[in-house]
């Protein structure tokens, strides 16, 4: 099972957009997901490149039901045996990946 790290940045951009509740379900989910499934996203990279980062979008409802799209980036070539979340991007709603 690969190791999860998220980079600083990330961790202080989530924490600029959640407050620490979901924060927590988001930053958990991720780790779930990444550790568990690996093999389901890693195909998901931004070009044919297989040295290139792979996208994990994860979709979250906040308690009034208003959904958001967290689009993570992720490296797994810098480091063997290690997921490097090196960036997020944001938007509210459910955007489609492309």
């Amino acid at each position: 099972m690969p190791h999860v790290l998220v980079m600083p940045l990330v961790s202080q951009a989530l924490g600029e957009i959640l407050p620490r509740g979901p924060l927590l379900t988001v930053l958990n989910r991720m780790y779930d997901q990444l550790e568990n499934h690996y093999e389901r996203y890693r195909t998901r990279r931004y070009s044919a490149r297989p040295d290139d980062y792979f996208d994990y979008i994860l979709y979250f409802a906040n308690e009034q039901g208003e959904w958001s799209t967290f689009r993570f980036t992720i490296d797994d070539k810098q480091a063997q045996g290690y997921l490097i979340v090196a960036a997020v991007s944001y938007c509210k709603g459910k955007a489609r990946p492309g």
